[in-house]
């Protein structure tokens, strides 16, 4: 199907930073858009019109010149992220300065900007030269203009907020943008949580009230269980996919100063399994130090329930560390990051504002889980758009825990801000 040819016109507009091209309305002229880069507020100017060429110079006068050209040459230097190899540039003047890659926050120093090497002036030949008529200016119409949605600036990277641990947290999964996902992850947890116990759980409460039926249906619901094996096996895949996709996109750009949520997972939920197969992961290095807290409990002549006890909130607290090292280092293979160390000696407030609440908030859900055993399909119903929404005010913690530590222990001056790309 053709597109209609559209009848407005378009200006268009050169970010003065990033040099990206953008397009706007004609009637816009005057207004201020956003470059969908970097952010850049550029004012939207009326279009030039082409001046014709310059008649051309009479025989006797013509001759050739000098290939160097006056012009003065740009302000920028080219700078390449050593780690994705992104072109930025930067202006002359913050030679020596750190600018952060927009795509990887990879920090890298300016370089000093160097004259390219001027070409050779071609050999005269002698002979006979004419110019031809100046071609008529021609304007040269778009053949496929931008839609609007094209031109819309994205959300530019906020300011750290004065308490970014506590600011807008608990009421995250409930914005536009998120609680779409919120309802769908609550859904999936409740229908995969039904049928996992439909297929496994049923045989261990001595209670099947929930179902109306008695221990009769109890019994059936025994007896069919291995029919719901596979059933529960792939909606609890496809769920903790999904949510697995969903905490690390909000951790990735909270942790980048992102208000608000743009890169979401796609809808392929193969892609979504690596997300969890990477907290999986990082999940089993956690249990290193859960081994390493038995044993010390152990020896201490600790009871077994206070054993196990330690065990889980070693896990529990090595987890957030192991992951923030292994998103900064660009590794999960041997996740070790000096800036994210650095931060328990230097932040250590943060970290117990950060385990506090979200361990306030787990031990809840666990307790509720463990007295509502005999009730596990109205526990089950109740707890998962608790769970859901934990899972994502978890996240949200996390990245605003990252991006404290990295405006803390790795400031920018304004002059180095200002020249980033």
């Amino acid at each position: 199907m053709m597109l209609a040819e559209s009848s407005e016109q378009y200006v268009p507009v050169v970010c003065p930073k990033c040099r990206a091209r953008m397009h706007a309305l004609a009637v816009h002229v005057g207004r201020t858009v956003a470059c969908p880069d970097c952010g850049t507020r550029c004012t939207v100017t009326a279009p030039t019109t082409v001046t014709p060429a310059v008649a051309p110079a009479r025989p006797d006068e013509y001759s050739l010149r000098n290939d160097e050209s006056s012009a003065e040459s740009p302000s920028w230097t080219l700078v390449l992220c050593p780690k994705c190899h992104t072109r930025m540039h930067a202006r002359r003047e913050h030679a020596g300065q750190r600018i952060r890659c927009p795509e990887c926050a990879t920090i890298t120093t300016v370089p000093e900007h160097r004259e390219p090497a001027r070409r050779h002036a071609p050999d005269l030949v002698v002979g006979e030269y004419d110019m031809g008529a100046p071609p008529p200016a021609v304007v040269i119409p778009l053949s496929a203009p931008p839609l609007p949605a094209a031109i819309e600036h994205r959300v530019p990277v906020s300011s750290l907020p004065r308490h970014p641990l506590l600011s807008g947290i608990y009421t995250f999964p409930w914005r536009g943008e998120v609680a779409s996902r919120w309802c769908v992850l609550a859904l999936a947890l409740a229908g995969s949580g039904c049928v996992a116990w439909l297929a496994f759980g049923s045989q261990l409460s001595p209670n099947n009230a929930d179902l109306g039926g008695g221990g009769g249906l109890g019994a059936a619901v025994a007896v069919s269980g291995g029919a719901f094996g596979a059933t529960a096996f792939f909606t609890s895949l496809w769920t903790w996919s999904f949510a697995a996709a969903c905490l690390m996109a909000i951790v990735r750009e909270s942790a980048s100063g992102a208000d608000e949520i743009v890169e979401w997972p796609t809808l392929d939920w193969r892609d979504w399994l690596y997300n969890l197969l990477f907290l999986l992961y990082i999940a089993a290095l956690a249990s290193v130090a859960s081994v390493g807290a038995g044993w010390l409990t152990n020896a201490l002549g600790a009871a077994a329930g206070v054993s196990w006890v330690a065990r889980v909130a070693a896990s529990f607290a090595a987890f957030p560390f192991l992951m923030l090292s292994a998103l900064e280092s660009g590794t999960a293979l041997f996740p070790v990051s000096a800036p994210i160390f650095m931060s328990l000696f230097r932040l250590p407030l943060a970290w117990i504002v950060f385990y506090f609440q979200t361990g306030v908030w787990l031990t809840i859900l666990i307790m509720i889980a463990v007295l509502g055993f005999h009730w596990p399909y109205t526990v089950i119903l109740l707890l998962a758009p608790a769970v859901a929404a934990y899972i994502f005010i978890y996240a949200r913690l996390l990245g605003r825990l990252g991006w404290l530590i990295v405006e803390r222990l790795e400031p920018q001056t304004e002059s180095g801000a200002d020249a980033t790309s």
